[in-house]
């Protein structure tokens, strides 16, 4: 599997989001976009809509999102609640206190993109502040895990 790490400060979404759909950042990303997440120090609200787009994901369809807001309490906990599925999960920022960051989980394991201090372990994680799921359902979904040949 490829991961992709940050290449800015504030694109963690989007290396995030290639590594779990697998595609290349240069070739998902174009340029002007990843300048507007960096303008925009991050990739809340309608530009987070807008890479969903971008990266051919329909909300509600090919992917799910959702506010929440609940600290761990046991350590196996986000294993128990996704039971194998991939999220993208936002987090605090190892790196910048007061500022959320963008996780993929991945069957347990965490990617963590950034090139700095990372989460390492799903373990490591206490507090998850939004939730992204995939649609592993939908065989024509593009957000269905590549199959490995």
């Amino acid at each position: 599997m490829k991961i992709y790490k940050q290449r800015h400060q504030y694109d963690c979404f989007l290396a995030s989001m290639a590594t779990a759909l697998q595609r290349d950042y240069d070739e998902l990303w174009p340029v002007e976009f990843q300048q507007r997440i960096e303008a925009n120090e991050g990739s809340g609200g309608v530009l987070y809509n807008e890479g969903l787009k971008i990266a051919g994901l329909t909300p509600g369809k090919d992917i799910w999102s959702n506010p929440v807001r609940f600290k761990l309490t046991y350590p196996t906990m986000l294993l128990d609640l996704f039971q194998g599925c991939r999220a993208l999960l936002q987090v605090p920022s190892l790196n910048h206190p007061g500022k959320s960051h963008l996780i993929y989980l991945l069957r347990g394991e965490v990617f963590d993109p950034s090139n700095k201090k990372t989460y390492n372990h799903s373990t490591d994680i206490q507090t998850v502040e939004w939730v992204t799921t995939f649609n592993e359902l939908d065989p024509q979904s593009p957000a269905r895990w590549p199959q490995q040949d």
